[in-house]
């Protein structure tokens, strides 16, 4: 059996579940309040829409300020990271439960959420890299993210391959004799 940062596989699996409950809770009530905020903002007239814009100094490439037009692109972006990150959230429930109760269905349920989010992740750092939308710190920053999500889909895996042998993953071995 594999440890987790020398811990049993059951509680780093703990750990990960219950941070990504944690850092997807935090994502889908900043994406959802921003929603919420320039839907707001935009029942109120244009002239108030612009002006919040302009407030927030966001800017695209070289361009100027953004204008009223580029508020439809960054609402669809906000709705669907809110979308996301609420699946993310409950699929994190699922990681915590299927830990629990030490389901192999559940865990392979995370696992396959876990993958397509990995490809997607991976996809569009890619994409991003190759048309420049982002700087040098962003593409490390995505780097990072999915390497990252790389080894919790890996600790995971493990813990499910120990629940499929009849273990339960709360051992570590530190050594293993070869």
């Amino acid at each position: 059996m594999n440890p987790c940062c020398c811990m049993s596989l059951r509680t780093g699996g703990m750990i990960i579940g219950v941070l990504e409950i944690i850092l997807f809770a935090l994502g889908f009530v900043t994406y959802g309040g921003t929603v919420a905020g320039m839907a707001y903002a935009h029942s109120l007239n244009s002239t108030a829409l612009e002006h919040a814009l302009n407030q927030t100094k966001i800017t695209v490439g070289d361009s100027d300020p953004m204008q009223v037009t580029d508020y439809q692109g960054i609402f669809v972006i906000c709705t669907l990271m809110t979308v996301v990150c609420l699946v993310q959230l409950l699929v994190g429930i699922i990681l915590v439960v299927g830990i629990k109760k030490e389901s192999l269905t559940l865990l392979k349920t995370w696992m396959g959420v876990k993958c397509l989010a990995l490809m997607l992740s991976g996809a569009m750092m890619i994409v991003s890299m190759q048309h420049k939308f982002s700087d040098a710190s962003s593409v490390i920053t995505d780097f990072l993210t999915v390497m990252i999500g790389i080894y919790c889909f890996v600790v995971v895996f493990c813990l499910a391959q120990e629940y499929k042998k009849g273990g339960n993953g709360s051992t570590v071995a530190l050594h293993r004799k070869t």
